[in-house]
C-alpha cells in the first residue's frame, strides 16, 4: 500500500462547532453521498492493472479488493509474487501463489484499504468494529474546501479521508506518514473509481479497472492431493556425501529422482540436469535466487510432483545450475510445507506426509513466524534470546549470521574456521561449542555453534538439521507450530527444566 514520508500540505481549518446530533446526522448524509457517488465498490470483487518501468525492466501490478480483503501481485510476465490481506492479518505471496503468514500488517495500510475502496463508507462499517467522527472541513492550498471524516478501520490506525463536496468522491487520505491522492475518476460500470493514485513522488496509473463477477478468492498455494489408504512413512535415501538432510524418493514425468525437503528454501527449485532430462523449457523470464551467493537464473513450469501417497500440482520452479553436486535434484521448500503436516523423524531417518487438516500431535510445540517464507521460532542461546530460521536444508545445528555474533560475542568461543558451501556461493564460518540451547519444552546440550558471513541472511540465524536430528519434528504451518519428539534415551535431551551447566 501507498505511504509517503513527506509533511502533509498546508491547509486552513475552518471552525464549525456543532450539537453532537447535528454532527451524527451530517456524518450520515456524508457517508450516503459517498455511497451514492462511488456505486459502493467495497461490494464488489474491483480489479485493476497498472504498468510501471521499461523494457526489461517493465512490471505488471495487479491490484484487487473486495470488502477488507485485498491482493496486490507484481508480475514480470508470468512471474508473480505479491501480497494477500483479510483485514486483519497479512500474507506475502511466492511465484506458485502460497501464501504464507507475513509481519503485522500496518494498521495504517489497513485503514488506508478501507478509504480506497470507500469501505467506510458501508453501512456495516461500525457496527463490525470501525469507528467514524466528523471533523472541521479543510481548506487546501489550491483553494478547496475538503469535507473530513476521520476513519479507523477494524484493527487499523486512525487516517483522515477528504471527500469533495462537489462530487462525493474520496479525494484524498492522510495521517501519520500517509499522503495519498486520488484522481483522474472515472465510470467502471455502475462504479466510479480513481485511475490514478499518488503517494509522494509515486504515481500509479490504471491502465485498465473492472469488476470481475467471481468473488476475490485467498491465495490457493499448491494443495497436495492424497491417495486413499495408509499412509506410509519414506524412507531417507544416502546422497553421496554424509548428510543429515531429509533427502527421500520422489517422482516428477516418471522419473524418481531424490528430493530434498528444506524450510530454508522460500519456494521450488530443481537442477539444470533434471530440466533437461524432462524437457523443460525455461520461462522468458529470469528469477534471482539467494543463498550464500546470488545469481539471476531461469524458471520452468513442471509436472506433477509424487511424493509417497501426495501429489502436489504443476508448478514452477527455479533452475539452480549447482544444485545437482549435492546429491539431490529437487528441493521442496515453502510450496510444499504451506498445505500439509510434515513430519521429518529424524531418528528413524523417516518422512511422512499428512494433508493440513489432519489433528495436532499432543507434542511439545514451538510457535512460527514466517520472515522470507522461512520459518522463524523463539529460542534460547544460553541465557540470550534469539530468533532462529527452521531451516532443514542447513547441516549445521546453530548458524548464527555475523550481525548477530558481533553483537553477542560471549556465546560461544571460536575455535575453529572453515569454508562453506551453498547455493551461489561459498562463505566462511567460525565454529565452537554451546552449552545448551533450549527449544521450547526441551534443551540440548552441547551443541556445535558457528557463525557465517552470509550474504543474505534470515532472522537472527538458522537452526539446522544438526539439532533438528535429535527428534521427529512435524512442521504445521497452518497452525504455526513446530512439534517435538525426542529420540528416546539421547543424552543430549534435557527437560528445559533441568539445571544450567
Amino acid at each position: 500500500m501507498r505511504f509517503a514520508t513527506a509533511a502533509l500540505c498546508c491547509f486552513i481549518a475552518t471552525f464549525a462547532p456543532a450539537h453532537a446530533d447535528d454532527s451524527r446526522a451530517k456524518l450520515d448524509a456524508l457517508l450516503a453521498r459517498v455511497r451514492s457517488a462511488a456505486g459502493q465498490p467495497y461490494r464488489l470483487h474491483l480489479r485493476g492493472t497498472a504498468v510501471t518501468g521499461s523494457g526489461a525492466g517493465q512490471v505488471t501490478v495487479v491490484s484487487e479488493s473486495e470488502g477488507a480483503r485485498s491482493s496486490v501481485r507484481r508480475c514480470t510476465g508470468r512471474l508473480c509474487s505479491g501480497t494477500y490481506a483479510d483485514g486483519a492479518a497479512l500474507w506475502v505471496t511466492d511465484l506458485n501463489d502460497t501464501a504464507v503468514p507475513a509481519e503485522p500488517d500496518d494498521p495504517r495500510r489497513v485503514t488506508l484499504r478501507a478509504i480506497e475502496n470507500d469501505a467506510f463508507a458501508g453501512d456495516d462499517f461500525e457496527t463490525h468494529g470501525g469507528r467514524l467522527t466528523l471533523r472541521v472541513p479543510l481548506r487546501m492550498h489550491d483553494g478547496r474546501t475538503l469535507q473530513r471524516i476521520a476513519v479507523t478501520a477494524p484493527h487499523g490506525a486512525t487516517l483522515d479521508a477528504l471527500i469533495d463536496p462537489e462530487s462525493g468522491l474520496v479525494a484524498e487520505a492522510r495521517g501519520a506518514g500517509v499522503a495519498v491522492i486520488f484522481s483522474d475518476q472515472r465510470t467502471v460500470g455502475t462504479l466510479t473509481v480513481p485511475f490514478e493514485i499518488t503517494t509522494g513522488s509515486n504515481v500509479e496509473r490504471f491502465t485498465e479497472r473492472s469488476v470481475d463477477p467471481e468473488p476475490l478468492r485467498a491465495p490457493p498455494g499448491l494443495v497436495p492431493k492424497f491417495a486413499a489408504g495408509d499412509s506410509k512413512p519414506i524412507p531417507f535415501v544416502d546422497v553421496e556425501r554424509p548428510s543429515v538432510e531429509p533427502v527421500v524418493e520422489c517422482e516428477m514425468g516418471k522419473q524418481r529422482v531424490p528430493c530434498l525437503f528444506d524450510t530454508g528454501n522460500s519456494g521450488m527449485s530443481m537442477s539444470l540436469e533434471l530440466a533437461e532430462r524432462l524437457g523443460l523449457e525455461p520461462l522468458a523470464d529470469t528469477f534471482r535466487v539467494e543463498g550464500l551467493g546470488s545469481y539471476e537464473t531461469g524458471v520452468v513450469n513442471a509436472p506433477e510432483l509424487r511424493v509417497g501417497r501426495a501429489t502436489y500440482p504443476p508448478a514452477f520452479y527455479a533452475v539452480l545450475h549447482d544444485l545437482h553436486g549435492y546429491g539431490y535434484d529437487l528441493v521442496l521448500g515453502a510450496d510444499a510445507f504451506a498445505h500439509a503436516r510434515i513430519t521429518i523423524d529424524y531418528p528413524r531417518r523417516l518422512l511422512a506426509l499428512e494433508p493440513e487438516s489432519a489433528p495436532a500431535a499432543e507434542a511439545s510445540s514451538l510457535p512460527l513466524s514466517f520472515e522470507n517464507f522461512l520459518p522463524v521460532t523463539p529460542v534460547a542461546l544460553g541465557t540470550v534470546k534469539a530468533s532462529l530460521a527452521i531451516d532443514t536444508g542447513d547441516e549445521s545445528a546453530v548458524d548464527l549470521s555475523a550481525e548477530y555474533y558481533r553483537l553477542h560475542p560471549g556465546l560461544f568461543k571460536a575455535d575453529t574456521r572453515a569454508r562453506v558451501a551453498g547455493i551461489g556461493g561459498t562463505s566462511e564460518e567460525l565454529l565452537g561449542t554451546i552449552e545448551r540451547v533450549d527449544l521450547g519444552a526441551y534443551a540440548l546440550l552441547h551443541q556445535p555453534i558457528g557463525a557465517t558471513a552470509q550474504v543474505a541472511s534470515t532472522a537472527e540465524g538458522r537452526l539446522g538439521s544438526g539439532a533438528l536430528a535429535h527428534f521427529a519434528v512435524t512442521f504445521d504451518y497452518a497452525r504455526r507450530r513446530v512439534e517435538l519428539s525426542p529420540r528416546p534415551g539421547d543424552p543430549a535431551v534435557v527437560s528445559s527444566s533441568a539445571a544450567r551447566p
